[in-house]
Parts: C-alpha cells; structure tokens; sequence
C-alpha cells in the first residue's frame, strides 16, 4: 500500500509539473511572437511601445495635396448622394435625369 501511494504521489506531481512547465513553455512562445511582430513592425516604420504606436512617413503632403484630396473626395460624395427635388431624385451636377428605367427604379420607395 505504501509503494502505491508513492507512486500516485510521484505521478500527481509530475503531472502538475508538466502542466505548469507547458503553461510556462506558452507564454514563452507568445511574448517571442509579440517581439518578433514588434519587430517586423519597426523595420517597416510602426513603432508600439507601452505609451502608443508612432507611425514614420517618408511622405511630406502640402497644403496643395491635402487640398486636392479633399477636393476629390467631396466630388466622390456628391456624384454618389442624389437630392429630392419635386418628387424626382437628381443627382448634384449631373444635368440628365437618366433613362425611364432608372427614374421608376428611384421612385419604386417614394410615396405616391
């Protein structure tokens, strides 16, 4: 009876030990992952540290640049947007209304 408890006694922390070297053995593999990530991300230019992530351009953009971007992007909103004007929808700056399709297709959810 002795021998049997030494050897359950023996297997109870082995099997404790495996569990707490393979706990251990994953957090390993994971904190090198997040370094290796951190790692590759700095070579490419993004920085993250405990404060927050710093990213480094190569790119200056003046004031004309941002200004024709804006531009482009507002242009892109006002040929997607359509406005109601006397029960017709018609898109800004577009002077056609478009085919007899596309009108009953626009007003298939106005009311009548």
């Amino acid at each position: 009876m002795a021998l049997f408890d030494v050897i359950a006694f023996t297997f109870t922390l082995a099997l404790i030990g495996g569990f707490i070297y393979g706990v251990i053995y994953v957090v390993n593999l994971v904190n090198q992952s997040v370094e290796s990530t951190k790692a590759n991300l700095k070579s490419k230019g993004m920085d993250i540290s405990a404060n927050g992530m710093s990213v480094k351009t190569d790119k200056y953009v003046d004031r004309q640049d941002y200004i024709d971007a804006t531009q482009r992007k507002i242009m892109g909103v006002m040929e997607a947007s359509s406005f109601k004007k006397g029960g017709e929808a018609v898109s800004p700056g577009l002077n056609d209304s478009g085919s007899e399709e596309s009108r009953r297709r626009r007003n298939i959810f106005h009311r009548k």
